[in-house]
């Protein structure tokens, strides 16, 4: 009889990054990210961005906080924190704080109030994840935009040079969690929750008619 791997003999970690790939390609072609990865944004879709993500980021941080005493929860600092960084860039566009929850944000934040921390680390791999792509995507906005570096982009490149060896460093404490295979599950599940939502999130604001600052 072949017993169930453990987590951490196929790595959390590699788990993840197969489960999401499908999901990951998607939101990474979705239109709203591709407009901005050829820095064919202006202020105002710029700003709607930031705004959107800004409401994903204080949700699942501030559902982090709340969990961030339990061990699976290791590899999370609160340095990976980025809702501050999109209030500061938004400062700097000089644009509105985000307005009333839509119906996709409003379903958003009802999940991750009931995921627990297993569910969370899985959300924040993603996130902390998007950095990856993010550096390269700021340096592709600055110039249509006419901004200075890390005037407005830093919560797309919040680690500068430094970007590659902290996710490593995420990864390998990925890695070092101490879970069963159905525990790296439910990360794994979180994971597919936050690609999911991010998609239906980019969905409706394609849909949403566009307004100023």
């Amino acid at each position: 009889m072949t017993s169930t791997p453990s987590a951490t003999e196929i790595g959390l970690h590699e788990r993840l990054r197969v489960a999401t790939q499908a999901l990951h390609t998607m939101a990474e072609k979705h239109p709203v990210q591709a407009r901005l990865v050829r820095g064919e944004v202006d202020r105002s879709s710029y700003a709607e961005y930031l705004r959107l993500m800004l409401g994903v980021h204080r949700a699942v941080e501030s559902a982090l906080e709340t969990h961030l005493h339990d061990p699976v929860l290791a590899p999370v600092e609160r340095a990976q924190f980025r809702a501050g960084l999109l209030e500061q860039d938004l400062d700097a566009l000089e644009a509105t704080s985000p307005g009333k929850p839509t119906p996709v944000q409003r379903m958003f934040s009802l999940a991750v109030r009931g995921a627990g921390p297993l569910e969370l680390l899985g959300m924040q791999y993603v996130l902390e994840g998007s950095t990856n792509g993010g550096r390269f995507i700021a340096r592709a906005v600055s110039a249509p935009l006419g901004l200075r570096p890390g005037d407005g982009t830093a919560y797309l490149n919040p680690y500068g040079a430094d970007q590659q060896a902290r996710w490593k460093e995420f990864c390998g404490a990925l890695g070092a969690v101490d879970c069963t295979w159905d525990e790296g599950e439910r990360v794994v599940d979180g994971a597919l929750v936050m690609f999911g939502s991010l998609i239906q999130l980019f969905n409706e604001a394609e849909a949403a008619p566009r307004h100023a600052n």
